[in-house]
């Protein structure tokens, strides 16, 4: 079976792109993910082998089919040191391998270095995915595509209104526009009103990005975020506070039983529908205290995250962010330091 090879400069399409393969060849999402950011340690290199073997023999769970996919690939990106090339042939005879037994694999890289000879032969051995830059067409491009797939009602004015606020960036726009498409109910169009309150500008849901990783237990992403947070704003109360609002709907929706199997989904969007819910409903008594005060797009939009912690490993969170904000008090210039020393010992503790 062949391996899928996906690569471009941009991380939302392709981890797009690689989901989009996965559903339509073998009718699942990826099973089973690796990182390939190997760095230049030839202990990194090894347990990658130990883990990318370990992964081929294992069998899904409950049947189903497995799909594997390999995340930045390190060794296209940038060359290896000179005593990690074994390491790279040996993991390229395992993709051989992988070939052989059948097992459905995508590989993703970002910013790749086309003249290294690994990546040429990457691209030799496999299905090659490049992925378009984001630029003005492709920006373009994407929110139409994404306005018909998701039979939203949008004149080309509104259009023009929402690509304002949100920029150009396709996460925050992918995010944006399925939040638009819960209120839409086939029949009105969206106005400006739903527009102006319901959709972020790229700055504001930049903010949230740094929650998105840390719940996704995306560790390095999350670094980088909360780097890039510290350059525009310098003050981490802030991200304290979403920190804290955020884990108490979690605990309210994971002491409820609500996870991302519920029909969740399906219960809040009737009711929207049936009852005519307005964005604008209810704005001034919305609360993290009350999890019957949230924006129904919200809680459809962190639900998932519930899956992965336990209501044990939320509180020991809230403790956390607590703790920062009690060191911070007297070791102000230390902020970024601390806050990422203690979330990631959350995150790497189960």
């Amino acid at each position: 079976m062949d391996i899928n090879f996906v690569f471009g400069s941009s991380e939302f399409l392709i981890e797009r792109r690689v989901h989009e393969l996965a559903e339509k060849s073998w009718g699942t999402a990826p099973t089973d993910t690796l990182s390939g950011n190997l760095g230049s340690s030839a202990e990194a290199y090894r347990k990658f082998i130990q883990l990318l073997r370990e992964a081929v023999a294992t069998p899904p769970l409950f049947g189903g089919r497995q799909v594997l996919w390999i995340r930045s690939l390190a060794f296209v990106e940038k060359a290896p040191a000179e005593e990690n090339e074994k390491y790279v042939d040996e993991i390229f005879q395992l993709l051989a391998r992988i070939r052989t037994v059948s097992v459905p694999c995508i590989i993703s890289s970002q910013n790749v270095d086309r003249r290294l000879k690994y990546f040429k032969q990457l691209t030799k051995e496999c299905i090659v995915h490049e992925i378009p830059k984001e630029d003005r067409v492709t920006v373009e491009n994407f929110f139409h595509g994404e306005i018909r797939r998701r039979h939203l009602h949008m004149s080309h004015q509104l259009g023009e209104l929402f690509l304002r606020k949100v920029g150009g960036h396709l996460r925050i726009m992918d995010t944006e526009l399925e939040k638009l498409q819960l209120y839409d109910d086939g029949k009105t169009p969206i106005d400006a009103d739903t527009i102006a309150y319901l959709t972020c500008r790229g700055l504001e849901e930049n903010f949230f990005e740094p929650l998105e990783a840390f719940y996704e237990r995306r560790a390095q992403k999350f670094c980088e975020l909360v780097e890039y947070y510290f350059a525009i704003k310098g003050d981490v109360r802030t991200l304290i506070a979403a920190f804290q609002g955020r884990n108490r709907t979690l605990l309210q929706l994971k002491v409820m039983g609500i996870g991302s199997h519920t029909s969740l989904k399906q219960r809040l969007q009737k009711n929207i529908q049936l009852l005519r819910i307005s964005p604008l409903d209810g704005v001034e008594n919305r609360t993290n205290l009350s999890l019957y005060s949230q924006n129904p797009w919200y809680l459809l939009r962190i639900v998932k995250n519930t899956d992965a912690f336990t209501v044990d490993k939320l509180l020991s969170i809230q403790k956390t962010t607590v703790r920062i904000f009690e060191k911070i008090i007297s070791q102000s210039e230390e902020q970024e330091s601390i806050f990422l020393d203690e979330m990631l010992r959350e995150l790497a503790t189960p």
